[in-house]
């Protein structure tokens, strides 16, 4: 029987192989993409707040989701080039016409434009803290998702007042997802991602709002 539990350090691959399964149309045509994904936007909260990282199991040790989260993007941008030293480094043969791939590895080493831009008001008004959440497509629409993201909340609620996601413009059907767990349309990071947050204060868990497209 599938269950929630904490990341571990064996299950590095398995969250490679997620994020890259779960990349949108833009990305997955792009062999770069394939490479510079999981250390954007998986392997950083994994590395930097494994404690607020949890995956699902599909009862065999297979990781088949996860939600991870950072409590503080600011102190994660301070933990970058920390980060980066974890990573190997090999040699990338980019398609002359992955312009994608290219763009992903400028920021991999570019802490600021991946973490915070676009996002300055929110930080400013004290919400510091993000969430990224991933299902295979077997493991979506069956309450996952839902539940997932109400164990990271519960963990981050101690010591946040709130959390924002942001949402791919091409994605925009996961809205009314996370609408149903409390999030709220904040506003939008370029014109490609949407942004949303959830207040801590006085809110709901979100246990009852785990049906969704997503996979809650």
């Amino acid at each position: 029987m599938a269950f929630i539990r904490p990341y571990e350090a064996r299950d590095f691959d398995a969250m490679t192989h997620i994020c890259c399964e779960t990349l949108p149309p833009t990305l997955d045509a792009s062999k770069g993409a394939h490479h510079f994904a999981p250390l954007l936007w998986t392997h950083p909260y994994t590395y930097h707040s494994p404690s607020t990282c949890l995956v699902l199991d599909s009862g065999d040790g297979t990781v088949v989701g996860y939600c991870i989260a950072c409590p503080d993007v600011l102190a994660l941008k301070a933990a970058w080039p920390s980060y980066l030293a974890t990573i190997p480094q090999p040699e990338m043969n980019l398609d002359e016409d992955d312009n994608v791939g290219r763009h992903l590895s400028e920021l991999l080493h570019d802490p600021e434009a991946l973490l915070t831009k676009g996002c300055e008001e929110l930080i400013r008004q004290g919400t510091r803290a993000t969430l990224h959440i991933d299902l295979l497509d077997e493991w979506q629409r069956q309450g996952w998702g839902g539940k997932l993201i109400s164990s990271v909340v519960e963990r981050l609620s101690s010591a946040c007042d709130g959390v924002y996601v942001g949402i791919a413009g091409e994605n925009d059907k996961v809205v009314p997802f996370y609408e149903r767990m409390g999030f709220r349309i904040f506003g939008e990071k370029g014109r490609e991602t949407i942004l949303m947050v959830r207040e801590f204060s006085g809110a709901d868990e979100g246990g009852d709002r785990e049906r969704s497209e997503l996979g809650g």
